[in-house]
C-alpha cells in the first residue's frame, strides 16, 4: 500500500501541488480538474483529508472561472438540475464522513477510470440533441443527484454533469456557463454540509489561503498554457495521468490485504 504517515510540511506541499494542478487543468482543460488531484494524493493521504483540503482551492477556482460567464447559463435546465445536485451533493457527503479510507479510495479509483472512458467516448462518438429538445424530467434529476454526488467524494461533479450537458445541443458558451454554475452552487453547499459535519475543521486559515492562491495561479498557468501546446496533447498527458492514479489507488487497496 502506497498510503503512510507523512510530515506535517510535505502535506502542506502535496495539499499546495493539488491545488496548482487542480487550477492548471481547471484553466487548460476545464474537466478533470478535481478528479486527478484527489485520486493522486490519496495515494498518500487519507481521502477524506485530502477531498477536504482541496476544497477552497475548488471553491475559488469555480467563483473565478465563472466571472466571465454570469448570466449566460440555460435557467430551464437548471430549475431541476440544482436542487437534484443539492440532494447529490448532502448524499456524497454524508458517505465520505462514514465510509472507510480503503473503500473511498476504490470508489475514487473508479470515478477516476470513469471519467477516462467518459471522455475517450464522448471524442469518438458526439451526441447531441436539438437545443429544443424536450428534456424528461427524471433524466435532469437523475444527473443532478449522482454529480452531486461525485462533487462531494471526488469533486469530481463535472464528469457527471458534462455527460449529461454534452448531449442537449447547447451552444458553447450557454453549455460552459450552466456546467460553472452547477459546480458554483454545488461547491457553495458542499462547503455547508461539510461544516455541518465538523469535517472543515481540519482546515485551518493558513491552508485555506494558500491552496486557494495556489488555485488561482494554476488557472492563469493553465489559460497560458492551453494557449502554448496543443489542445488534444494536454488531454491525452492528464487523462494519461488519471488513469495511472487511478489504478495505482485500486491496486494499492488489493495490495495491502
Amino acid at each position: 500500500m502506497i498510503y503512510t504517515k507523512v510530515d506535517i510540511h510535505v502535506e502542506h506541499i502535496l495539499y499546495l501541488i493539488g491545488a496548482l494542478a487542480a487550477g492548471i487543468i481547471k484553466g487548460g482543460f476545464g474537466i478533470g480538474a478535481g478528479i486527478l488531484p484527489v485520486a493522486f494524493l490519496s495515494l498518500f493521504l487519507p481521502p477524506d483529508r485530502v477531498i477536504v483540503m482541496l476544497y477552497p482551492a475548488m471553491l475559488m477556482t469555480t467563483l473565478f472561472s465563472l466571472i466571465p460567464y454570469w448570466g449566460k447559463w440555460d435557467l430551464s435546465i437548471l430549475k431541476l438540475f440544482i436542487p437534484a445536485s443539492l440532494i447529490g451533493t448532502w448524499i456524497g457527503v454524508s458517505i465520505l464522513a462514514l465510509t472507510p479510507g480503503n473503500i473511498l479510495r476504490i470508489v475514487l479509483g473508479l470515478l477516476a477510470l470513469t471519467f477516462v472512458w467518459n471522455e475517450w467516448n464522448r471524442k469518438r462518438k458526439k451526441t447531441t440533441l436539438p437545443e429544443d429538445h424536450i428534456r424528461p424530467w427524471w433524466e435532469s434529476g437523475l444527473a443532478g443527484i449522482f454529480g452531486g454526488m461525485a462533487s462531494s467524494l471526488a469533486h469530481a461533479g463535472g464528469m457527471v454533469f458534462s455527460m449529461y450537458l454534452v448531449r442537449l445541443g447547447l451552444t458553447k458558451e450557454r453549455f460552459v456557463a450552466t456546467l460553472i454554475i452547477a459546480f458554483t452552487i454545488s461547491d457553495i453547499m458542499k462547503g455547508f454540509f461539510y461544516s455541518q459535519l465538523d469535517m472543515l475543521q481540519l482546515v485551518d486559515l493558513y491552508t485555506l489561503i494558500t491552496t486557494a492562491l495556489a488555485g488561482l495561479i494554476g488557472v492563469v498557468g493553465g489559460t497560458w498554457l492551453q494557449r502554448s501546446i496543443s489542445l488534444e496533447r494536454f488531454q491525452v498527458v492528464i487523462l494519461g495521468l488519471i488513469s495511472i492514479s487511478g489504478l495505482i489507488l485500486i491496486g494499492s487497496v488489493f495490495n495491502s490485504l
